[in-house]
This record gives structure tokens, sequence and C-alpha cells, in this order.
């Protein structure tokens, strides 16, 4: 789905979880509203302890005995109310503030709820069965207030959990509200009862698996701080700086903070954490570590200056900086601290640049021309470094590789990975780099060869995201993460297709070779490293005037001196053996080359899979968001993955390839892997609803008629694939849902929407009018305020979907919702001029909500001149009419000192009234 609208859609569990109880206090009469915000007092003032849990079981039996004169019921909630009363613990020891609130108020809404169940006579019985059943599972652990705070997943957990049990509570007291009569018509749902305790039992299982994750990481966490306090005293002072913390995964992050303040309780330690500017900076670090304090670098960070005197002096000395005219080095001094904005980084990469340079004249020009940020130096230093051509071409593919690559590669390992071809499996050691410092070259210095491991990795993480972002280009061609990892994966596809792995001979009889008559290619084959190469040849020059010398002695030396494995003989191949898995889901599948490559090595190593990492069904997903068809399609016939296992979302490798709109691999996953095209993700989502809302009309097709997709489906807000197609405004796909799968044009949502209400409410005409046309949407039809399509699009102030309800749907004007707006209202009221004037060749001007006010009196109000203009002067607004407290258009202006409305409305005052006197 489209990135904007889910996340718009899908806020995080802890906001949701107060969203789900302010509408379950929203839904009470008052009566019971004063009840629920005096029970969530109570809660707050004294927290909930074990034995208000049997207080209230007792309560609970108390009522039932003496309604029913039956058996006790009220042990069968315990379980369940233990686990609520740890949730509301949770709010007053481990969260606080807002949150506090929302703890106590399920502890308040459950205790509501199940004092509710005794007016259900009938359904006693199944009901306290269901929280008997739910609650055996309940999340009683003693030891959540500990890990609560510290796993981000666990309290994602237990926030989906117990939104799930305020919808479960809800729709029991709502129908505990309810007559006789009504109850007996209406009925409680079994099927929505066993949908709320699968959900309950799901997120109990979720619960449960990750408080054990969580304790294993406590148990490997602590060994490594027992290491840590032996080896110092309680005592002791110490000093613990803490750099790249920022560019950790949220996981990682948490574990490193936990051991911090860990080592804060048992040691006086003083601990410097350095973090970029962010949305959230360094809270998340900060709420959880003692006595802590922000310290911003300000732009003119003292340091820089001091920093760039240091460097300048050292590159002088070194004589890597050579300058004509002795000033010019205050010049260079002084702009590079005016334009390093306190980043060591750019000043850095500014001095190399400079050190490149011949000449003073260059050099002052670089200077008038500095890179504002980092971006531009890093865009500056490529086009500079990458020449044209070849030199482009091997820039590129050098940033991809290490990009891409799991860990580091070490130097000779991206010697021998660059000089693959992709798609050509013939060894041909001639076409091996000969040094991969001209490959390093090309990118400048923003690569780094660490000089212990001779591993190369970005000067900074902040190139790794210039490129990953998209800001680094090949011929004007956008180069992603997606690209690098496409490219990385090639290359290592068909390096393992080489003919030589696993042919070497582990001993070797040195036959004469004579010097005139040595085969390069034979040669070649021997060496191991360049370095070698360099002895030979040096060996060569010394023995060409001397044709009888035995050539086979001076190779079989070098050779003694390598251990010719062929793990030693390529240096890549260890690194291609062990990740292999990792990279062939992105491989170019599309292309037959790397497919009949890509086939050989699967069905080759077919015993391989699963075998290094258990959790290989991860990899069928990755195939098939990168809509690797043919990759998919392998690994299904390998019969080595679940291809309906889902991943933390919830997200089949069905759901991904659907929702990225790649019909070839969804085709492939229903027709080879019988993938589940019912499967639902944690929102309750198909894998239709993924593709109609990101508009892949072919994807639809084939989920339609391959997989027979319920196109009724519903999520967790009761979304059909049809609302999400219409709410985006692909009317293409919504017109494929019509037609083929036969839609449901008037379904609605939990709000009472329609598609066609999303489709204008988001102003997407087209859309509308295939609805119209093609669907036949009742254009009156009304959500739960009683609001039309055509409102809906008048509020926006959208004029052409208003014109299409109009003129095609020939909605009506004149409709109005529970507060007796209409849609001149809503347009009005936000200053929406041009609908405005749509709407008046057929609306009532002066028509009235419930509180006399008119579209004048709103457009007036808010201070929208331009509309009050078109009201009077095309409308013919009355402008003395009063609403219920009996202020006029002008009086609200007045009120909410709008002047330009103010005088606006008393010149239209004073020019109807001179007529009249006249």
């Amino acid at each position: 789905m489209s990135g904007v609208l889910v996340k718009a859609l899908s806020p995080s569990p802890e906001s949701r979880l107060g969203e789900a109880i302010d509408q379950f206090e929203g839904s009470l009469p008052e009566k019971h509203k004063s009840t629920f915000r005096t029970l969530r007092s109570q809660s707050l003032s004294t927290t909930p302890s074990p034995s208000d849990v049997m207080r209230l079981t007792a309560e609970v039996d108390d009522h039932t005995s003496k309604k029913f004169n039956s058996a006790c019921f009220g042990p069968r909630f315990t379980n369940f109310l233990y686990g609520v009363q740890r949730f509301a613990a949770l709010g007053d020891i481990v969260i606080g503030g807002s949150q506090n609130m929302v703890a106590c108020g399920v502890w308040a809404l459950v205790r509501m709820s199940l004092l509710s169940i005794v007016n259900l006579s009938t359904y006693i019985d199944k009901l306290s069965s269901l929280f008997m059943d739910v609650g055996r599972s309940a999340p009683r652990y003693q030891e959540i207030a500990l890990l609560y705070p510290r796993s981000r997943k666990l309290r994602s957990y237990l926030n989906e959990y117990f939104i799930v049990v305020v919808g479960l509570c809800r729709y029991i007291f709502e129908f505990g509200q309810k007559s006789t009569v009504q109850q007996f018509v209406s009925s409680l749902s079994d099927a929505h009862l066993k949908t709320l305790q699968a959900d309950l039992d799901k997120w109990a299982s979720s619960i449960k698996e990750q408080m054990i994750v969580n304790e294993a990481q406590e148990s490997d966490t602590g060994k490594v701080l027992d290491i840590l306090f032996q080896g110092y005293s309680s005592d002791a002072k110490a000093y613990l700086i803490v750099d790249g913390l920022d560019e950790c995964d949220e996981e990682e992050k948490e574990t490193v903070v936990q051991a911090l303040r860990k080592i804060q309780d048992k040691l006086k330690v003083l601990v410097c954490v350095s973090f970029r500017e962010t949305n959230n900076g360094p809270k998340p670090v900060t709420n959880q570590l003692l006595a802590t304090r922000n310290v911003p670098l300000p732009e003119d960070n003292p340091d820089i200056e001091a920093f760039i005197e240091a460097e300048l002096e050292r590159r002088l000395r070194q004589k890597r900086l050579t300058i004509g005219d002795p000033t010019l080095i205050l010049n260079i001094q002084d702009a590079l601290l005016r334009g390093s904005q306190g980043m060591f980084l750019w000043v850095t990469l500014q001095i190399q640049t400079l050190c490149t340079m011949k000449t003073d004249h260059a050099i002052r020009h670089a200077l008038a021309n500095l890179p504002k940020d980092l971006p531009e130096t890093y865009t500056r230093i490529l086009q500079r470094s990458g020449g044209g051509g070849s030199d482009l071409a091997l820039q590129a593919k050098t940033l991809q590789l290490v990009l891409a690559a799991r860990r580091p590669l070490t130097t000779e390992e991206l010697r021998e990975a660059l000089s693959v071809i992709p798609g050509d499996a013939t060894w041909d050691p001639s076409m091996v780099l000969n040094d991969v410092q001209s490959a390093l070259a090309c990118c400048g210095c923003l690569l780094a060869v660490d000089e212990e491991e001779f591993t190369v990795c970005f000067v900074h993480n902040s190139v790794k995201q210039y490129i990953v972002n998209g800001l680094y280009s090949v011929n004007n061609t956008g180069s992603s993460l997606k690209d690098a990892q496409r490219m990385l994966a090639d290359v290592l596809v068909t390096y393992l297709n080489y003919g030589v792995f696993g042919t070497e001979l582990s001993r070797a009889r040195a036959h004469p070779i004579l010097a005139q008559s040595a085969p390069s290619k034979i040669v070649q084959a021997t060496m191991g490293s360049s370095s070698t190469a360099h002895q030979i040849a040096i060996k060569y020059l010394k023995t060409r005037r001397q044709p009888a010398v035995d050539m086979s002695r001076v190779i079989a030396e070098a050779r003694s001196s390598l251990k010719f494995s062929t793990e030693h003989a390529f240096k890549f191949y260890a690194y291609a053996e062990k990740h292999w898995q990792d990279h062939v889901v992105y491989v170019s599948g599309q292309e037959a080359a790397i497919f009949k490559l890509t086939s050989k090595l699967v069905y080759r190593r077919a015993s391989e899979l699963n075998e290094l990492d258990k959790s290989f069904w991860k990899r069928i997903q990755w195939a098939a968001e990168n809509g690797n068809r043919n990759v998919v399609m392998l690994l299904i016939q390998a019969e080595k993955t679940d291809i309906n296992a889902t991943d933390k979302d919830g997200l089949t490798a069905l759901m991904r390839a659907a929702r990225d709109g790649y019909k070839d691999t969804v085709e492939v996953l229903l027709s080879l892997g019988n993938a589940d095209v019912e499967a639902r993700s944690n929102s309750k989502s198909t894998a239709l609803m993924w593709a109609a809302s990101n508009g892949h009309k072919e994807a639809v097709e084939v989920l339609l008629a391959v997989g027979k997709a319920n196109v009724e489906a519903e999520n967790n807000n009761r979304w059909t694939a049809l609302m999400w197609a219409a709410s985006n405004g692909h009317e293409e796909t919504v017109e494929v849902l019509l037609r083929v799968g036969k839609a449901e044009v008037e379904a609605r949502n939990n709000d009472g929407w329609t598609p066609l209400m999303w489709a204008a409410s988001n102003g997407h005409e087209e859309t509308v009018e295939v609805l119209l046309r093609v669907g036949e949407a009742d254009v009156e039809a009304k959500d739960n305020g009683k609001s039309t399509a055509l409102m809906w699009a008048a509020s926006e102030g959208h004029r052409g979907t208003v014109e299409v309800l109009l003129r095609v749907g020939k909605a009506d004007v004149e409709a109005k919702n529970n507060d007796g707006w209409t849609a001149l209202m809503w347009a009005a009221r936000d200053g929406h001029k041009k609908t405005v004037e749509v709407l008046l060749s057929l609306a009532d001007v002066d028509a009235e909500n419930n509180n006399r006010w008119t579209a004048l009196m709103w457009a007036a109000s808010k201070g929208h001149k331009d509309t009050v203009e078109v009201l009077l002067t095309v409308g013919k607004a009355d402008v003395e009419a009063k609403n219920n407290e009996g202020w006029t258009a002008l009086d609200l202006a007045t009120r909410n000192k709008h002047e330009d409305t103010c005088e606006l409305l008393q010149l239209y005052e004073m020019a109807n009234r001179i007529p009249e006197r006249q």
C-alpha cells in the first residue's frame, strides 16, 4: 500500500490502544461515562493489585448468585483479570504519563464489562467459559515489569493484545445494554467471538515467545556484563564513550542502552553518547539512563578551528599539500572554517581534495566554490574521480559491491569480485584486475581500507546513506540499494558457476618449462596474488637473455609459499560459499544467462538450503518482494521453504509480490506454490487488498483469475480491496474489481464509508466516475454521521469531483448530515471558493443547520473573504440571517477579528439598504 496512506492509517499500537479506549468511552451513555471515569480515577490513585482481582471475582459471583441463583462463575475470570491487573500495574510502575491513564482505562472498562455480563442470563455460561479459555494464555508473567521498558516488540505485542481486549469488552458491554427483546433478535455472534478469541491467543503466543527471546538475550548480555564487573571495582571511576549508536537498528539500540543502565547501577561510570540530530534525537536513550544531560554541538565548534590548523600543518609537513604562495594557506584556513558548519568530516574531505590540486589557481578556484554540505561534497568527489567510460562503470560497480556485501570485503575479495562479468561463467585469469587500488581510486576518498584487516568500507556511514537514498547516479541513471544487491547477486551467481572450484590438485610435479616457451595462462593460473606475479615478472626479465633457464623451479618456489586451496587461490570463494543464499534472491532473474546460472546453482546446492539458516523462508519473501519470478520458482521447486510463512507484520511472500505489483511472481506463487490467497496480515489485509491499494491492476487480475481471491474480504477496519483502490484513485483497478470481481460497490467500513465516499473525499474524479457508471454506486449513501460523498468532496474542496457527482450521479445538493450540514456549508466553512461557485448553481444558499447556521455564517466566522463575496454576489445570501444565538454573519466575523471580512459585509449591508430607503 502507498507508504503515506499506510503510515497515516497505521499509528503505533500504543496510540491505537488509547484510541480504542476513547472510542469505548465515547460509545457509553452519560451515566456509564461517569462510572467509567470514576473507576479510571480510582485506578490512577490506587494501582490495581492482586487483591482487587479477588474482590472483583467475588463481586461477579455475588451478582450472578443473586440474579440466577446458580453456581459461581467468578473463578472463571481470575486468570484473565490477573493479566489485566499486571498491565495496569505496569502503567504505575514503569510507563507513567499518558500511558498510565491508558493502562488504568483498560482495567476500568474490563471491570465495567464483566459486571455487565450478569445482565446476560442466556450467555453468562458461554462468556465466562470464553474468558476462562482466554485466561489460560493471558500474559501474567512476573518478569514483565522488568522486560517491558526494554523491548519494543514486547510493548507492541502487549498493546495489540489489549486492543483486542477493549474490542471484546465493548462488544459485550454494548450487547448487555440492549433490552431482552433486542438481545433475542440480534444474539451474540459466535463467529465474532471466536475471531476475537483467536486474536487474543495469537498475541498471547507472540508475547510468550518474546518473553523467551528477551530472557535469553538477558542471559547473553549478562555474561558480558559479568566479565566487565569483574574487571572494575564498584568504587573505580570509569569513562565510557559510545559512538554510532544512532546507526544501530532499534533492537540493537535497546540492548546496548539496557546494558549501559546496568553498568550505571553498579559502577561509577560517566557515559558520553554521540547522536546526530533526528526526529527522536537521543530521547530513547536518555529516557532510560541516569542523570542525563543533552549538550548540542554548536555550529561554531571551537574544536573545529584547532582541527583545521592541525590538519593543514600535518599535510604541509608531509608535503601532500603543495602551494606556491605561502599566504594561500591562510585563505584555505579561513574558507574551511566558514564552510565547515562544525562538520569535521566535511573539512577532512575538502583538505584531501585540495591535496590533489597542482596549482594555486586551481586551489583558489576550489575555495571559491566549496560544496555546501556532505551530499554535494560526495557528488563532486565521485564526478572528479570517476572520469568517464570504463572508469565510471568501475566506480559504480565498486560502490555497489561495497554497499551490498553482508560484511566488509577484503581488498583481494573485492578485486576478484570486480573482475567477474555477470553471466559469463568462463574463468579467465587475464580478466582479473591487476590492482584493486585502481578501483578504489575511482571512488576518490569515499572508501577506506582498514590497515589491519585490509577490509574496504565507506569512509563514513553518511556516504552509504547518500547512495541508498538515491542521490548517487551513474550516467544520470539512479543507483539504489536494490541495484547494488542485484549487482552483487549476479556477480556471486556467476562466480560460483566457474568450472574451477574443487578441481585443484593438492600436489603438483614441476615439469621443466623453458623461459621462452612458458604459456602465459599456465603461469597466471599458478599465481595466488598480484604480489607473487610481480616476483615472477622480475625473474622473467632477468632470465630473458638465458632461454635455457628452467622456469618450473621459479614457479614452484613461488607456489610453495602459498597454501594452494580453493580458499586461498580464489579469494572471493569463502565469502561466496557462505553468503550465496542471502544474495541469490536478488539476482536479475529476467535475464536468460543469469537465470540459467542461478538454476544450476540452486539445483546443485539444494541440499545446503536451510542448513545454515532455519529461517530460509524469509529469502523467498525477499525474492517475491523483488519480483524475482524465476528465483521464486526455483526455490519452490527445491521444496525447502514454507510458502505461507509470515514476517513480523504477518506478510506472506504472496502479499509482498502483490503489494509491489509483480504479477508474474504472483502467478508462480499461486500456481506452483499453492500460496494461500486468503492469508491475512496482522491488520487482516489480504494479498488482493495490497495489490488493489497500490493500483496493480494486472496483479489484481491474476489474484482473481488464478487465485480466486475473495473480493469481499475485509481487514480490521472492514476495508475491502475496492475501498483501497478507490481511496487511492486507481480507477483501472477499480474497474477490474467491479467488472471481473463483481465487488460490492456499497460495502461499508467501520465508519460506514463506501468506496465512493473514499474516492470523493480524496478528489479522484476518474475513480468516482467509474464507480458511478460501472458500479452504479448509490450517490446518496450516507456514512455513520449521515454524510454523503458530495459532502466529503465539498469539504475537501475537490471542485472537479463535486461536478462529477452532480453531473453523473445527480447528487442531492440539499442532503443534510446528523448536524444538518449541507455540502455548501462544508465548502464555505473551509473557504473552498471554486467549489462554492459550483454548488451555488443548485444549492439553497440560506439553508440552515441544526443550530441555524448558514453557509455565509461559516465562511464569515472563519474569515474566508473571497468565499463570503461569492456567497453574497452570486448566491445572494441573506446577510441579516441569525443563528440560534442571535448572531449574524457580521457578528461572527467581528467576534473572530476578521477585519477584511467585516468590511466586506458592512459594505454589502450598506449597498442593500440604499435602494430600500429610496
